[in-house]
């Protein structure tokens, strides 16, 4: 009984030997979902350097600026091995807005929104902590659209230009594997100088996001 017992036991064991393996190998391709905050600036600061300006030209103002706006992107990665991975993912990093009221000495509204969306392709290096868990660094280039837009009820005149380019990303993080077919990644990435310095001005956006793949 003891024998027949161990027996079962050990067959059972070696069975499930390389399904618990099978179960940590997340190599292969897989498909990504973002959702994050971004940040253009201080919205703060801002407000307060607008405001400084109009007033430089005699203008008193009210001013509300969302330097974090919601963020979203899709992607499709491989992973090599547990140490590394290669994304691409397309990125909208969120319409940031301005929304000026100027109250003396005329009366009008104003309202600017930034938007910086494109294609970004990084190389991910992963430090294993456990199975299921692992670090990990981001190294990437961003090719952007940077739209810059102004709205008002008085004539503004031509609108600003956009801004378009290549630039580079860092950030870093955790990802986690759920189970086989589902894993998550939280992490901190910095686009680095979007913009054209001669028509909307370079600016680092940062980006806080959680990161949801499935491997096919």
């Amino acid at each position: 009984m003891k024998k027949s017992t161990l027996l079962h036991a050990g067959l059972l064991l070696s069975a499930a030997l390389p399904l618990a393996v099978n179960a940590g190998n997340f190599e292969g391709w897989y498909g990504a979902m973002t959702l994050g905050v971004s940040s253009y600036g201080n919205s703060q600061d801002d407000e307060d350097q607008i405001r400084s300006e109009l007033g430089q030209q005699g203008f008193q103002s009210d001013v509300h600026v969302d330097d974090n706006p919601g963020a979203f992107g899709l992607g499709l990665g491989y992973h090599f091995n547990p140490n590394f991975a290669l994304e691409a993912n397309y990125l909208d990093l969120g319409d940031a807005t301005a929304h000026v009221h100027v109250f003396s000495p005329n009366e009008f509204d104003l309202r600017e929104h930034l938007d910086a969306s494109g294609l970004e392709v990084a190389a991910i290096g992963l430090i294993p902590l456990s199975e299921r868990v692992s670090l990990f660094g981001k190294l990437g280039v961003f090719n952007y659209h940077l739209d810059d837009s102004i709205s008002s009820d008085v004539p503004v005149g031509p609108q600003p230009p956009d801004a378009n380019g290549t630039t580079w990303d860092a950030g870093a993080g955790v990802e986690i594997h759920f189970i086989r077919d589902l894993g998550m990644r939280a992490g901190y990435t910095s686009y680095r100088q979007v913009g054209d310095s001669n028509t909307t001005g370079k600016q680092n956006i940062g980006l806080v996001y959680g990161q949801l793949y499935f491997n096919f």
